[in-house]
Order: structure tokens, then sequence, then C-alpha cells
């Protein structure tokens, strides 16, 4: 048996449902061709969230 322990630090740069400091001023993006197009519509469908992790800590613990 492990036990595993994680700890990351989260920077919200930018997010639509609530209200961080909006630290991306401006994006643009293409995306074609196969899996990737189909997951992103040519309308320009707006970015929910742009979050960024800015640090990550695992520790794992044998009992």
């Amino acid at each position: 048996m492990q036990i595993h322990r994680n700890d990351q630090g989260l920077d919200i740069m930018k997010n639509v449902t609530t209200t961080p400091a909006d630290r991306v001023k401006k994006f643009d993006i293409k995306v074609t061709g196969g899996m990737w197009g189909d997951m992103f519509p040519a309308t320009g469908a707006p970015v929910l969230s742009w979050d960024a992790i800015a640090w990550t800590s695992r520790t794992v613990f044998l009992p």
C-alpha cells in the first residue's frame, strides 16, 4: 500500500465564470485537421478558462 499526497499551486489567468484579474489580454489560435480540428470549432468558440499550475509537489509514503 502507498499513500500519495499532491500539492499544487493554481494560477487562474482568465476565467469567464469567476472574477479574477484578467491577465490574458489577447489570444489567437487556429486548429485544423484530424481529431484536434474536431475539438475546436471554426466559429471561434470563446476560451472559458486559462489556468497555469505554478508548482507541483508529490510525496509518496510507505506505511
